[in-house]
C-alpha cells in the first residue's frame, strides 16, 4: 500500500513539471541573420538563446526552429587571356590586313576569353600606349599627305578611334552581356555589324552611341568578346617588318 502511494505520487510530480516546462524556438529573421553581434552560430543561439531546440509537451502545438546556412567558399580563379600582339600589314598601295592576334594555342582573331569557371568579368579600362618616338594621332587625319616614314598611327578599337592621348574607354559602365560571339566571315556583314550581332542592341539606330562603354560589354563565364581593330599608317619609303609601335592596356575585373 505505501509503494503504490509512492508510486502515484512519482508521476504525479512529472506530470507536473512537463506541464510546467516553458516552450521556447526563435524564427530567425533577415535582419537577425546579420546582427553578428548577438549571432552565435558555433553555440546555436541568438542573443544567447537557443534557435535550434523546441523544448515542450507533445500537446503544446507546432513550434519553429531554425538552422542557419553557413558557406566556406575558396576565392574563384580569375583567369582571362588577351591577345598577344594586334599585327597590322600594310602594302605597297596603302591597304592594311590584320593577321592572327592570339597565341600558339588560340590561333584567331583578336579575341578577350574569360576562363574563370565562375562569374563574369569586365573590360573596365582600355588604353593604347605609345612606343617611346612615336606618337597616336588623330583616327581622321590625313594619313596619306602626311610626311614618309613618320612615326605616328591611328587606331581603333571594336568601333571606338583612340584618342591622342592613349584613351579608348576610361570606365566602361554598360550592363550588356555577351554570351556567344560567332563570327562568320563570309555572312556579308561589316566587321562592326558582326562583332555587335549578339549584344542585344541594335547598332543600325545608333544605340550604342547611348550606352557608355558598350562596345566592351560584360563576358560571360566561359564566353569570348571579339576585338576589332582598324589602324591608319603614314606611307613607308621602305619595307619594314615586326616593328612595335605600341601597346594595348586592358584593365580587367570581375563584374
Amino acid at each position: 500500500m505505501n509503494i503504490k502511494r509512492l508510486l502515484s505520487l512519482g508521476m504525479a510530480t512529472l506530470m507536473v513539471a512537463s506541464m510546467g516546462t516553458s516552450v521556447f524556438a526563435t524564427e530567425l529573421t533577415g535582419e537577425m541573420l546579420a546582427d553578428d553581434a548577438k549571432l552565435d552560430i558555433v553555440a546555436g543561439t541568438y542573443d544567447s538563446a537557443e534557435y535550434f531546440s523546441v523544448v515542450g509537451t507533445v500537446d503544446s502545438g507546432a513550434q519553429d526552429a531554425s538552422s542557419v546556412v553557413v558557406v566556406d567558399a575558396e576565392a574563384t580563379q580569375f583567369k582571362v587571356t588577351v591577345p598577344i600582339a594586334l599585327h597590322v600589314a600594310q602594302d605597297a598601295n596603302g591597304d592594311k590586313t590584320y593577321e592572327d592576334a592570339m597565341g600558339e594555342d588560340l590561333d584567331g582573331a583578336a579575341k578577350v576569353i574569360n576562363e574563370c569557371n565562375l562569374g563574369q568579368v569586365r573590360i573596365e579600362k582600355v588604353t593604347v600606349v605609345p612606343k617611346t618616338g612615336y606618337t597616336i594621332s588623330d583616327f581622321n587625319a590625313d594619313y596619306a599627305n602626311m610626311k614618309v616614314n613618320s612615326k605616328t598611327f591611328g587606331f581603333k578599337i571594336n568601333g571606338v578611334e583612340v584618342e591622342t592621348d592613349g584613351t579608348v574607354i576610361a570606365n566602361s559602365a554598360t550592363e550588356n552581356v555577351i554570351a556567344s560571339t560567332i563570327k562568320d566571315e563570309a555572312d556579308g556583314k561589316t566587321d562592326v555589324e558582326r562583332v555587335y550581332a549578339d549584344y542585344n542592341f541594335d547598332l543600325a539606330n545608333a544605340e550604342v552611341d547611348s550606352l557608355e562603354g558598350a562596345e566592351f560589354p560584360v563576358i560571360a563565364s566561359g564566353s569570348v568578346l571579339p576585338i576589332d581593330y582598324e589602324a591608319k599608317l603614314p606611307a613607308f619609303s621602305s619595307a619594314i617588318s615586326d616593328v612595335v609601335y605600341g601597346g594595348v592596356v586592358f584593365v580587367i575585373n570581375f563584374n
